[in-house]
């Protein structure tokens, strides 16, 4: 029920339900001529009567007034959806633990891409403000969130009934310039994730950004840190059984000694499915005979330019350090 990708996002909140029947609300950023009327027709009178006082209590509200939901509160624990979806989301820390606060209990909890959000939020305070929902919440999907946030994982552990955590992998250990320096194993990260209900856990490398995530992604490190989770879910016999990562990447340039990045993946999968760990990831963007190929091309290129370049400056130096001018005249 999300409005076209293809139409241009804008600071304007329309709150809806998504198919009819399931008791979901649904927070979109998008572009629409008349936010107040958009999709309303899809609340059930609870909501419906919310948004109005909201709209109607609101004397800076215009269509492109940023944070319509900012200065405002809601009734605690009042609200009837069991599903929060937040998509292109720019509204504040305040805002937001008012939203998760709102329904009598939750079920399932998604935000997506928070970039280029002016706020920060990380996943110690959504943990926080979800506590509330502990004993219901099942599933939680988190996309990348600030940059400039608190590097802690996510508290799996707190929430007993949590079978399903998707986690942006750059939240393992934040964006640059910390982002190799944060990761790194330790025991306190299985016992942040591994609670006793989990049994799907995804680590997302997509990257909210004009690029995609880089071939070199999921490196030595990546591997070594999802290795680790599993072998410590394995020895703990934690209700894990599988681990998903979605890992989309353009290719564009690359080092053998990079590792070819399924390769990898194939070597914890292999380790960890006899027993009974499953992991699951995308089809390789190029087989790696494909990617070896593409390789070799682009060595012979470099070469080639390389060998250019070399015969042009060698000619340039011939040129600037010719002899005396007299000698490219005949003699009488």
């Amino acid at each position: 029920m999300f409005l076209s990708g293809s139409q241009k996002a804008r600071s304007v909140r329309q709150t809806y339900l998504g198919p009819s029947g399931q008791k979901r609300l649904s927070i979109v950023d998008r572009d629409k001529p008349d936010p107040e009327k958009a999709f309303i027709w899809r609340l059930p009178h609870e909501i419906l009567a919310h948004i109005i006082n909201i709209i109607a209590s609101d004397p800076n509200h215009s269509p492109d007034n940023h944070g319509t939901w900012r200065q405002l509160s809601v009734k605690y624990r009042t609200a009837g959806f069991t599903s929060l979806e937040l998509t292109d989301y720019g509204e504040s820390p305040e805002a937001t633990k008012q939203l998760i606060a709102w329904p009598k209990s939750l079920v399932h909890f998604y935000l997506g891409s928070f970039y280029d959000n002016p706020f920060c939020i990380d996943l110690p305070m959504l943990s926080e403000w979800l506590a509330i929902h502990k004993d219901t919440l099942k599933s939680i999907d988190i996309g990348s969130l600030s940059r400039g946030g608190d590097r802690r994982l996510f508290n799996a552990c707190d929430f007993p009934k949590l079978e399903v955590l998707a986690l942006s992998r750059w939240q393992l250990a934040g964006w640059s310039p910390h982002r190799d320096e944060g990761l790194t194993f330790s025991p306190l990260d299985a016992d942040l994730l591994l609670g006793a209900s989990l049994h799907t856990f995804t680590l997302d490398f997509t990257v909210h950004d004009q690029h995609s995530e880089s071939w070199t992604d999921f490196g030595e490190r990546e591997e070594h840190w999802v290795a680790k989770v599993a072998r410590a879910a394995i020895t703990r016999k934690a209700a894990l059984r599988k681990i998903k990562i979605i890992f989309t990447p353009d290719y564009w340039t690359g080092r053998e000694e990079d590792g070819y990045p399924w390769d990898r993946m194939d070597r914890i999968h292999d380790e960890i499915s006899p027993h009974g760990l499953v992991l699951e990831y995308n089809k390789p963007a190029l087989t790696k005979e494909e990617w070896l190929q593409v390789l070799r091309q682009e060595s012979c290129a470099q070469s080639d330019t390389e060998s250019l370049d070399a015969l042009e400056m060698e000619d340039s130096e011939r040129t600037y350090e010719g002899g005396d001018i007299r000698e490219y005249f005949p003699r009488l």
